[in-house]
């Protein structure tokens, strides 16, 4: 500092040299800006200044949604087949059920006249009957006598002729044709033992 300058600037404070600026001092730093002593301290999401961007709830909610269509989609397409499948098992029975209804419809008709046919040709062909023979002779007139004494003795009788090769004939007596074989033998017992005939119960056939 010199006189000059204190006679001339009345009043004013002059310096050869101009003070210095005081010194600012910085605010202190928050607990989480603070550099740690450790780099494994900074978050691994922080590391180069960026954030990844956050997944949002409608984001997710739509991939699940996503998730449960497809799935619906899958379930209604077994349910689909599954019943298509059955249904068509369904319809195959009963088709095979028609046709055979059908084909054993159309085989008992065939078959009833056929079944017809043979009860009416049963039912025309006579049962066995039986008879009883008193004797094969080979004279006319003696077969005649005896089918006269059972004639008298209220048996009906007949003369059955039977021709043989090389040989005379013969003359079978015979009595009617009884139904059965038990009536046949009733007859033949009397004969045999009231008029002590030599009678044998015959089958005479059929008609």
């Amino acid at each position: 500092m010199t006189d000059k300058n204190n006679h001339s600037d009345a009043g004013q404070i002059t310096w050869d040299h101009p003070p210095e600026p005081h010194a600012v001092s910085n605010p202190p730093l928050p607990f989480y800006a603070r550099p740690s002593a450790t780099p494994s301290a900074i978050p691994p999401h922080l590391e180069g200044g960026k954030e990844p961007p956050a997944k949002s709830l409608k984001s997710l909610f739509s991939k699940k949604a996503l998730i449960l269509m497809v799935l619906m989609l899958v379930l209604v397409g077994l349910c689909l087949f599954s019943a298509g499948f059955f249904y068509g098992l369904w319809v195959a029975k009963k088709h095979a059920s028609a046709s055979y209804t059908h084909a054993k419809k159309k085989t008992a008709s065939k078959l009833d006249p056929l079944k017809k046919n043979i009860a009416k040709i049963l039912k025309q062909e006579p049962e066995t009957l039986y008879s009883v023979q008193l004797g094969a002779l080979l004279n006319r007139l003696n077969a005649e006598e005896l089918a006269k004494y059972l004639q008298q003795e209220n048996i009906s009788s007949k003369i059955v002729i039977k021709q043989r090769r090389n040989a005379p004939p013969l003359f079978i007596v015979r009595t009617q044709e009884y139904a059965s074989y038990t009536e046949a033998k009733t007859i033949a017992d009397t004969l045999i033992s009231k008029h002590m005939l030599s009678a044998t119960v015959v089958k005479v056939g059929k008609g």
